[in-house]
């Protein structure tokens, strides 16, 4: 599996308290191992990102 992390995501998480660092970390451990984890509310995107999936990390 590939993962790819858009720009603007890049940007803003060097801007996140570490505590949400640390989570989206967990959290894409967590995607890795079992991408269908309830706690992700993993779902596909849609539009010019159609193809593609993302997750939550807050909630």
């Amino acid at each position: 599996m590939e993962i790819k992390f858009h720009k603007s995501y890049l940007k803003a998480y060097k801007k996140l308290p570490l505590k949400i660092q640390l989570q989206a970390e967990k959290r894409i451990k967590i995607f890795i191992d079992n991408r269908k984890n309830p706690l992700l509310n993993d779902h596909n995107l849609v539009g010019s990102m159609k193809g593609k999936r993302a997750f939550s990390v807050t909630v």
